[in-house]
């Protein structure tokens, strides 16, 4: 029986993808000082990378290395908006305040990297598998 190279390429492919977290990040705050920052010094390809790169972090650090072990999320996003406070997550959504990254003196890049994704993980089993 001869395989062909593409079917198969697409099965793989559909098999990775079909428990993994999508992961994503808007800003409809472009048109503030804040929005504008975080465009220039963190952008969205790169809030992208590191949702993903702290997910799979998070879930090595409490040992839930299959999708059985981890919380039931099939996606991730990051909103940077024009709301006040710092950040919050609701679901599996993170909102992040322009107006902080607008006001924040220091290397914002820094200061949101990774903070509220860790949040989103680091609960699951004390919280789901009593």
């Amino acid at each position: 029986m001869k395989l062909d190279i593409a079917a198969v390429a697409s099965l793989l492919a559909l098999a990775a993808t079909a428990s993994a977290v999508m992961f994503d990040a808007t800003n409809t705050a472009s048109n503030t000082a804040g929005g504008q920052r975080f465009d220039q010094a963190v952008g969205l390809d790169y809030t992208k990378k590191v949702l993903s790169d702290v997910s799979t972090f998070t879930w090595n650090i409490f040992n839930q290395r299959t999708v059985a072990d981890r919380r039931p999320i099939g996606a991730i996003t990051l909103v940077v908006e024009d709301i006040g406070g710092v950040a919050f997550s609701s679901g599996s959504d993170i909102h992040l305040s322009a107006q902080y990254v607008g006001g924040y003196s220091g290397d914002v890049k820094t200061e949101i990297t990774g903070k509220s994704v860790r949040q989103l993980w680091q609960n699951y089993k004390a919280k789901y598998r009593a």
